[in-house]
């Protein structure tokens, strides 16, 4: 479905962004990490390696509640630092 793990990267974080309230916590795990020699499905801690999107994306605080356009099939949110995540 994606062409890389940056853009499926990319689309995990968007979508974790539009619905995200306070306390809310990302994580992004390799499910098929070959390197998870106890085969715990991407609960290994070599399943979560840091991106540096974590340091480069800083949004700040939502502005509005997620925006629904296109009949529920395009999602976005306006944030303090941000333009928009879609």
């Amino acid at each position: 479905m994606f062409a890389s793990m940056e853009m499926f990267l990319e689309f995990s974080m968007a979508a974790f962004l539009v619905v995200a309230g306070k306390g809310s916590y990302f994580g992004f795990s390799d499910m098929e990490d070959p390197n998870d020699d106890y085969e715990l499905g991407g609960w290994a801690d070599s399943s979560w390696p840091y991106f540096p999107q974590y340091d480069t994306t800083r949004t700040g605080r939502p502005l509005s509640p997620p925006i629904i356009t296109d009949n529920g099939r395009h999602y976005s949110r306006e944030f303090e630092r941000e333009d928009r995540v879609c």
